[in-house]
C-alpha cells in the first residue's frame, strides 16, 4: 500500500537496540513489531533481558510478549534472577 511503512529485516537483525533476532517484522504505522528465532529483548534501564524464539512488541503502550523457550534474566548488583516460562509478558 502507498504510504504504509512495513519493514522486514533478516539475518541478525536489530531494531532500536530493543528487539533483536534472526528475522524482524516492523510496521511503524501500527507501532508493532515481531521477532523470530534467537530473539533478544533488552531493557538496559532495568537490566532485564528476554530471550526466546518468538516475540511481539507493541510501542504504545509499550508491551513485550515472548514465547517459544522464553527466558527472562534480571541482573541486579548482587545477583541475577532467571525465569523460564512458556510465555512471558
Amino acid at each position: 500500500m502507498v504510504g504504509e511503512r512495513i519493514s522486514e529485516i533478516l539475518s541478525g537483525a536489530a531494531f532500536n537496540n530493543i528487539l533483536r533476532g534472526d528475522k524482524i517484522y516492523y510496521n511503524s504505522k501500527n507501532k508493532f513489531g515481531k521477532g523470530f528465532w534467537n530473539v533478544l529483548i533488552q531493557d538496559t534501564i532495568e537490566n532485564i533481558f528476554l530471550n526466546g524464539n518468538y516475540a511481539e512488541y507493541y510501542e504504545d503502550p509499550e508491551v513485550f510478549i515472548m514465547t517459544d523457550e522464553a527466558l527472562l534474566i534480571h541482573v541486579s548488583n548482587e545477583d541475577s534472577l532467571y525465569m523460564h516460562a512458556d510465555t512471558i509478558k
